[in-house]
C-alpha cells in the first residue's frame, strides 16, 4: 500500500436518516482497585445533551439483584456494578478482551517469590460472565506463552493474542525480563478450552508491544472472498484469519496514529489525536478529519502526558468516549461519558449525542482501565 493520503474537503449537506439501531451500552473494567476488579456498565440518556451527575451509592445495581414490578417499568439507573462485593481473584495489569458477555484477562506480572526484586509474567487467563456476576472471575486455560500487557482481539468466537513475551519490565530490576519460551502470537477457543500457536511473522518475532500503540483491530480489506483480517498497525503487518498467513502492509506515515485505535469491523479506522478526531478508509485512501460539535477534547486531555480518550464504536454511526477525574476527595473517581455521531455523507461531520458523568467510590487510574460495549 502507498503512503498517499488524500484529505477530503468538508462539506455541507442534508444529513440521511438513520435507521433504529440496537441499544448498547459502554462499560469499563478498572483492576487493581477495591477487593477485586471493577465492572461497570452505564446507561446514558439520549434526551438532551446537558451533562448529569449520577452517584455510585444512589444508581448502583447489581444485574439480577433487584426485581421489576409488575406492571410497572423500571427506571434505568445511570451506573450498575455488575461485579460482586468481593472477586476470588485480581487480575495484575493484564490485558482486557470481550466476547460475548465474558470479560477476559490476559497475562500480568507478578514477583518472583525466589526473588523479591523480579517481576515474572504470567501466563493465567481469568474470565467473569457478565450475565452471572455470582460466579466472580473464573480461570481458564492458560496460554502457552507468559504474558505482560500483549495486544489481544476478539473474532468470530475466538481471541487472538500478540506480544507481550518479549518486552523488559524494569521497573524494579533492570533484568525483570519477560520468562523465555512459547509462541509470539496464539489463539483462544473457548468452546474446547484450548489455546493453538499461531504462525509467526515472517520477519522476526522480536516486536516489541507498549501502551502507547494501538490494540489489533479486525478490518476488511481486499475482495469479498478474502475475509477479514487482523490489522497489527503498529508493526505494518495483517493477519489473514482465514488462510492463517501474514501480509505485509503500511498505514501512511502521515497519520498521526494513537492508542485508541478502532475499526467499525469493515475498512474503516477511528481514533483521535491531540484533541482532533481522525477517520481512515483502507479500501479509497481518504483520511478524514475535524472536531467533534459540543464536544472540546481539550478539557479532557490537558497535555501529551494525559491517554488519548478510550474510544469505544457503539454501532453504526454512533461512538462513545470514555475519561476520567482521578483523586476526587474521599479516593473517589468521576468517570465521563460522552456518546457522538460521525457521519461522512458529504464530508467529515461530527456532533455530541449526550453527555453524562458517575461517581465511583474508588481510586480509579486512567492507565489501568478497559472500556466496552455490551
Amino acid at each position: 500500500m502507498g503512503s498517499s493520503v488524500r484529505l477530503r474537503k468538508k462539506r455541507s449537506r442534508s444529513r440521511p436518516s438513520l435507521k433504529k439501531e440496537k441499544e448498547i451500552c459502554p462499560c469499563l473494567l478498572a483492576w487493581g482497585v477495591g477487593d477485586g476488579p471493577l465492572v461497570c456498565c452505564f446507561n446514558l440518556d439520549e434526551k438532551g445533551k446537558w451533562k448529569r451527575n449520577f452517584c455510585q451509592s444512589c444508581c448502583a445495581e447489581l444485574f439480577g439483584g433487584q426485581v421489576e414490578d409488575k406492571g410497572k417499568e423500571k427506571e434505568k439507573p445511570g451506573m450498575r456494578v455488575i461485579t460482586p462485593a468481593k472477586s476470588r481473584f485480581t487480575p495484575n495489569f493484564g490485558t482486557s478482551v470481550v466476547m460475548g458477555t465474558v470479560v477476559y484477562v490476559l497475562g500480568g506480572a507478578f514477583v518472583d517469590p525466589e526473588n523479591k526484586k523480579r517481576c515474572l509474567f504470567s501466563p493465567k487467563v481469568l474470565c467473569f460472565n457478565i450475565n452471572r456476576p455470582e460466579w466472580g472471575w473464573i480461570e481458564a486455560s492458560e496460554m502457552l506463552s507468559p504474558r505482560f500487557k500483549p495486544k489481544a482481539v476478539a473474532f468470530e468466537g475466538k481471541i487472538y493474542v500478540f506480544g507481550g513475551n518479549n518486552i523488559t519490565f524494569g521497573r524494579m530490576t533492570k533484568k525483570a525480563e519477560a520468562t523465555p519460551g512459547g509462541p509470539w502470537a496464539e489463539v483462544f477457543d473457548p468452546v474446547i478450552n484450548k489455546w493453538e500457536p499461531l504462525p509467526p511473522p515472517p520477519e522476526s518475532t522480536n516486536f516489541l508491544t507498549s501502551d502507547l500503540w494501538p490494540s489489533p483491530v479486525v478490518v476488511a480489506y481486499g475482495g469479498p472472498l478474502e475475509g477479514k483480517m487482523i490489522l497489527l498497525s503498529w508493526f505494518n503487518y495483517m493477519y489473514r484469519v482465514n488462510c492463517k498467513t501474514w501480509e505485509k502492509f503500511r498505514l501512511p506515515s502521515s497519520l498521526p496514529l494513537s492508542s485508541n485505535l478502532i475499526s467499525d469491523g469493515n475498512s474503516t479506522l477511528y481514533w483521535t489525536s491531540y484533541f482532533t478526531f481522525y477517520t481512515y478508509n483502507l479500501m479509497t485512501k481518504v483520511c478524514d478529519s475535524g472536531d467533534i460539535e459540543g464536544y472540546d477534547v481539550k478539557k479532557y486531555r490537558f497535555d501529551s502526558d494525559t491517554p488519548e480518550p478510550t474510544l469505544l464504536h457503539m454501532g453504526g454511526e454512533h461512538f462513545c468516549f470514555l475519561t476520567l477525574k482521578e483523586d476526587l476527595p474521599g479516593g473517589r473517581t468521576k468517570v465521563r461519558c460522552a456518546k457522538f455521531r460521525v457521519s461522512l455523507q458529504g464530508g467529515f461531520q461530527a456532533s455530541l449525542v449526550c453527555r453524562e458523568s458517575y461517581i465511583v467510590d474508588l481510586p480509579l487510574d486512567e492507565d489501568l482501565i478497559y472500556g466496552f460495549v455490551l
